[in-house]
């Protein structure tokens, strides 16, 4: 019996995955939904899908899940008839309260390396392109997940590309830095990748 109740969460645990990633649900069926909201909600989809080291802060309940954002801050879109650009990230993370690992949200705007260590997630925008070696390097010494979502930051080390297109948000896996930054990825959230980095292969 403990068998097959093991066989049955599995195969739900499974199910939820394939559901939660699949890629027709990121689609801009409507034609209405900013590009930066639908990449703003992916973020919670694929960490549901990594996993920090045992002493990290992440594993900590009693702290906040920080997403950093490191450079000019594409989130931030002032949308047609409004006063005031909307922040997509705080709007979903912080005014709807959406959680991140079962934890409250806080979003955080770095202006040097040395605020990389305090996030647990960092999304680099293209402004910082110069200096992604040295934003990439800091990441990987913090155990922080790196995100982006500019054409070739993948191949420079970003471990999460996002990519819009024919309004479906679709997302490049380097494989490589999310192990080198000894954070662990589940298989499914390979499945859907558009581009994965073996991990094994050795650098030329």
């Amino acid at each position: 019996m403990r068998v097959i109740g093991l066989i049955k969460r599995v195969l739900i645990a499974c199910c939820l995955a394939l559901v939660l990633l699949h890629p027709a649900l990121f689609s801009d069926k409507s034609e209405e939904t900013p590009e930066y909201q639908l990449k703003g909600t992916f973020i919670e989809r694929i960490v549901r899908f990594i996993q920090w080291p045992e002493d990290s802060p992440v594993n900590n309940k009693s702290r906040p899940f920080i997403i950093g954002i490191i450079g000019e801050n594409p989130f931030l879109v002032k949308q047609k008839g409004e006063d005031a650009p909307k922040d997509w990230l705080e709007l979903i993370y912080i005014e709807q309260g959406i959680k991140i690992k079962s934890k409250p949200t806080e979003v955080r705007y770095i202006s040097d390396i040395d605020g990389i260590r305090e996030c647990n997630l960092l999304f680099v925008s293209k402004s910082e392109k110069k200096m992604l070696p040295e934003i990439v390097a800091a990441a990987r010494e913090n155990h922080v997940l790196t995100f982006s979502d500019v054409d070739g930051f993948a191949k420079k080390g970003i471990h999460i590309n996002l990519i819009l297109k024919s309004g479906n948000v679709k997302y490049e896996v380097n494989q490589t830095g999310i192990v080198e930054a000894g954070l662990t990825i589940k298989y499914q959230l390979l499945k859907y990748a558009a581009k994965i980095e073996d991990p094994q292969k050795k650098r030329r």
